[in-house]
């Protein structure tokens, strides 16, 4: 948002300045430009370098919030390496333990409720994840 205010104040300036001339640009205004160019350029090189990556992982049936991984360091590359290998060990452990769908969503119920009464999250976002999972082709009470 400072990036943007002092671009638009920077743009003002030259605009009114050297393209209007409704001010006569003098030595001092031209440096004033300038230290404006230069405040919005570090403003903007600090924006990139704070920016960061974030992924949410979310339970598959309630899309509740599970996980929030985030990545301070705009290094897509290597991020997208741990993501990918964080995938692929979450789907190895869900295929080592060999779950039905059924009891997939028993179990994401469960979490969901655990969830709820540690109030992690709110009754709505319960009742939303839990009316997911009933809406379920494959849900069946055991």
């Amino acid at each position: 948002m400072t990036s943007v205010a002092l671009a638009l104040i920077s743009a003002g300036m030259i605009y009114m300045g050297w393209v209007a001339k409704t001010i006569t640009p003098t030595l001092n205004y031209g440096i004033a430009a300038a230290v404006v160019v230069v405040a919005m350029l570090i403003s903007l090189r600090l924006f990139i370098n704070n920016t960061h990556d974030r992924i949410i992982f979310k339970s598959q049936y309630g899309r509740v919030k599970y996980i929030e991984v985030i990545n301070k360091y705009p290094n897509k590359k290597s991020f997208r390496k741990f993501l990918g290998s964080f995938v692929n060990q979450v789907k190895n452990e869900k295929a080592k333990r060999n779950y039905s769908i059924a009891k997939f969503l028993a179990r994401e119920l469960q979490e969901l409720r655990r969830l709820k009464n540690e109030e992690v999250i709110t009754e709505n976002q319960y009742q939303s994840g839990k009316k997911a999972i009933f809406k379920h082709k494959s849900y069946q009470v055991s």
